[in-house]
């Protein structure tokens, strides 16, 4: 349960961050892939990876294979991705602003 704890963690530090944002990225999906074989990887780090990959393409940072992917996508599905906005995803106008109109 600790590794999808810090992959939320380290995904963060990959979104926030341009320096090491590879490292964070790197290490954020090796914790989501332990957690995963432990039976603990949450369905918003799952919402994760799939968008990473859907924007990003299955490169050889994302240690998944792809039946792990379709299985994501059951538990996931695009729908259900797009009401999530989990960390990560671009938000179009910043929520502050949207607070003051």
């Amino acid at each position: 349960m600790l590794y999808d704890i810090a992959a939320t963690g380290l995904w963060r530090k990959y979104t926030q961050y341009s320096n090491d944002s590879n490292q964070h990225l790197t290490h954020a999906l090796n914790c989501m892939y332990h957690a995963d074989k432990a039976g603990f990887l949450s369905k918003g780090n799952m919402a994760l990876i799939l968008t990473y990959c859907e924007k990003h393409g299955k490169d050889d940072k994302v240690p998944f294979s792809d039946e792990d992917l379709a299985r994501f996508n059951k538990i996931c599905p695009k729908d259900y991705r797009n009401h999530l906005n989990p960390f990560g995803m671009e938000i179009e106008e910043s929520p502050v602003e949207l607070i003051e109109e």
